[in-house]
């Protein structure tokens, strides 16, 4: 069965305007249909259609269940920012793989500037949205403003991730393997110029940890899904679960 964000639900009803036109147009449901609907914040809740108009169905509510779908632990991406579809494949991407908020990230190298980044936001939250609902998630990550690397270090992680092409001597796996326990990840991924060394040195000194993902030297939008990735791995988020039915 699809699955459908709410964009409110209260008194026991959910209401439904973004997929609206296309649940009665594409789809065909109709009035006493049974759907399944989340909040964006970790709910799943069984519904029974109950009125359908242009732009607004309305749902009741028979019952709410957290989602099984949802990651235990919670990872923050720090994407710094590119143009074109590049930063819009790591948010899809990411998405999908169980990243809980995607911030994008402004350091010297970046293409573009902090505005014209923020300018994208609305596009980016979208794009978050329909990966959440195709993929089954209950939760819709957040695109927020274009942060610094001080607002990352302010931010207190109890994992920082920093992965760096010049890093040789302390791969990924190591630092993973001495986490375990951890629930609040941030992971930083550099531009596609990558890091200038006075960056990777204030991270490391805030307490990020500079890793190496391997010999071969990777795009940005590949390395952010590509670390997602591993974290879901090695902290047992393949191993079962279902998405909101």
């Amino acid at each position: 069965m699809p699955l459908f964000f709410a964009e409110e639900i209260k008194d026991n009803t959910a209401f439904l305007y973004e997929d609206a036109d296309h649940m009665q147009k594409t789809l065909r449901f109709r009035v006493a249909d049974a759907i399944t609907v989340s909040d964006g914040c970790g709910f799943c809740y069984a519904c029974r259609i109950e009125t359908m108009q242009k732009g607004c169905v309305q749902a009741r509510v028979l019952s709410c269940t957290p989602a099984q779908s949802e990651p235990s632990i919670s990872v923050t991406l720090y994407q710094s920012i590119c143009k074109g579809a590049r930063f819009e494949v790591a948010t899809q991407k990411c998405t999908e793989l169980g990243v809980k908020r995607i911030v994008p990230l402004h350091v010297r190298r970046c293409e573009m500037g902090a505005k014209d980044m923020d300018r994208r936001r609305e596009r980016l939250q979208k794009i978050a949205r329909e990966a959440a609902k195709q993929c089954g998630r209950a939760w819709i990550p957040t695109v927020e403003k274009t942060v610094t690397v001080e607002d990352v270090l302010a931010a207190r992680h109890e994992l920082l991730l920093c992965p760096y092409e010049e890093e040789r001597t302390r791969p990924l796996k190591s630092v993973l393997q001495a986490s375990h326990g951890v629930k609040d990840i941030g992971v930083v991924i550099g531009p596609e110029g990558g890091f200038e060394a006075q960056e990777i040195e204030q991270l490391a000194q805030g307490g990020g940890r500079i890793v190496t993902l391997g010999p071969r030297i990777l795009r940005t939008e590949t390395a952010s899904p590509a670390v997602l990735s591993v974290l879901m791995y090695e902290f047992g988020q393949w191993d079962g679960g279902q998405a909101c039915e």
